[in-house]
């Protein structure tokens, strides 16, 4: 009889635990550590959100949203975009929610990367991005940047680019 693991997607079955996860993992145990590691706040939950949360109950708003997110939240997205950085979005045509960046970063990576593609990665990198890149089919092409202070030059990604051309399908900044 043939395992389970047999039967699930290759690239699936190559992933390994993040990095960031297992290394938070250790150094939690150690006594008033300043964490510098996952993007969790280090305060409680704001008591207007959880107000917020508590009438979403209330108000029975507990059903399948749009997929894109609620008309309200896309609206309010957009409008804190315009009053902050003086963008403009359509909240009809230009955003959607997702549950998390890592979320928003699968999402969209998956939705335009197809098996063979390339995709250019400045190092060092968020750790998900790998696995996402490996899930999509993907081939992450690393490109080191600790000699320019951390900042991809514009001779290096054009060197990338053009050692890949054929490929190249994304660049993440």
């Amino acid at each position: 009889m043939s395992k389970l693991s047999d039967k699930m997607n290759k690239r699936v079955a190559a992933l390994t635990p993040a990095a960031i996860l297992t290394f938070n993992q250790k150094i939690s145990a150690i006594p008033d550590i300043v964490k510098l590691t996952l993007g969790e706040p280090d305060f409680n939950t704001p008591e207007h959100v959880k107000q917020a949360a508590i009438n979403a109950i209330e108000d029975n708003e507990s059903h399948y949203t749009n997929s894109r997110g609620t008309d309200g939240l896309r609206k309010a997205a957009a409008h804190f975009l315009n009053t902050k950085y003086g963008l403009n979005y359509d909240p009809a045509t230009q955003v959607i929610m997702t549950e998390g960046a890592t979320g928003a970063i699968y999402s969209a990576l998956t939705a335009m990367i197809n098996p063979g593609d390339t995709v250019i990665v400045p190092t060092p990198i968020f750790p998900l991005y790998v696995p996402i890149l490996m899930l999509a089919g993907a081939k992450p092409i690393f490109v080191d940047t600790s000699d320019n202070g951390f900042v991809l030059s514009p001779e290096k990604l054009s060197a990338a680019i053009e050692a890949n051309k054929d490929t190249v399908k994304a660049v993440i900044l």
